[in-house]
């Protein structure tokens, strides 16, 4: 399959800025779900870091992968549902 030039364009950008960070489908125990960057979830998946951000704020720091800090809260995760990285999202986009 050959790219045009803004799929090529996309690709890169998305390679440029480690695009290959995973996010995860968290679901909590009261049944709630988010996406969430990988680094705010423990390497044994059974608790997640939460920032004190709410709306737009919140999108932006998930987006943008913040680094999870000591003073944020820590929620327990009832089970991981589902695994993807921004490259993926990107690539299912352009067909």
């Amino acid at each position: 399959m050959l790219l045009t030039a803004k799929q090529y364009m996309i690709i890169t950008y998305c390679l440029s800025y480690n695009s290959y960070i995973m996010f995860y489908v968290v679901e909590f125990p009261d049944q709630s779900v988010e996406a969430v960057p990988d680094n705010w979830v423990t390497e044994k998946g059974t608790k997640c870091r939460w920032p004190p951000l709410r709306g737009k704020s919140f999108q932006q720091a998930a987006q943008n992968q913040m680094a999870a800090e000591n003073s944020w809260e820590t929620y327990p995760v009832k089970r991981i549902m589902r695994t993807f990285g921004m490259l993926t999202y990107f690539v299912k986009q352009l067909q």
